[in-house]
């Protein structure tokens, strides 16, 4: 999959990012890694084998674990543009927001993300 946004190409592979979810996962079972992420084993293993693309709270729990940028998870970018595009998450404080919302709230804030990029893209 190609993701085109400001003229820049970006090839999404969904077995690279989860294979990127897999080294992050290290030593510990995905049952484990779950566990201190707040996510059951089965979506680790989802993504892991591309079976699903993560969700928005997967990517940032993967994230906030390993200090590692969204972007680079999905990309494998470190040092580029795309990288450049999502901040590392150092804060709990995000994620447990995200966490502890219900999913109507999570569809709201999801759909205002929405709104807030497409405003944002010139």
């Amino acid at each position: 999959m190609t993701i085109n946004q400001k003229g820049i190409k970006v090839k999404w592979d969904p077995l690279a990012a989860g294979q990127r979810i897999r080294n992050i996962r290290g030593t510990l079972t995905q049952a484990d890694f779950a566990a201190r992420i707040g996510f059951k084993q089965v979506d680790i293993s989802r993504a892991e084998r591309a079976e699903r693309p993560p969700s928005i709270e997967l990517l940032l729990a993967v994230a906030l674990y390993s200090g590692e940028t969204v972007d680079y998870i999905l990309t494998g970018v470190k040092n580029g543009v795309a990288a450049e595009t999502s901040p590392t998450y150092g804060s709990s404080i995000e994620l447990l927001f995200i966490g502890n919302l219900d999913t109507p709230s999570k569809r709201t804030l999801r759909q205002l993300a929405r709104l807030l990029a497409s405003r944002s893209v010139s």
